[in-house]
């Protein structure tokens, strides 16, 4: 029977727990990615619009119209 000692087991234990950290980190990142990604889709998309509106006035009536 194999008997690790306490502080190669330690040390085992040290690198599991730094590899996790890291995979954590990363899908954070991740997340705060894609939600900055809609944010500036959102953004492009409100200005667009904004462009549209300002450009041609007369689209208003017609987007009332529809609704």
């Amino acid at each position: 029977m194999n008997i690790i000692p306490l502080n190669i087991y330690n040390v085992i234990l040290h690198i599991s727990n730094q590899k996790n950290k890291k995979k954590t980190k990363k899908k954070n990142k991740n997340k705060k990615q894609t939600a900055y990604n809609y944010l500036y889709i959102l953004l492009c998309l409100k200005l667009f619009l904004h462009l549209l509106v300002q450009l041609h006035p007369h689209y208003i009536f017609s987007f009332s119209m529809l609704s």
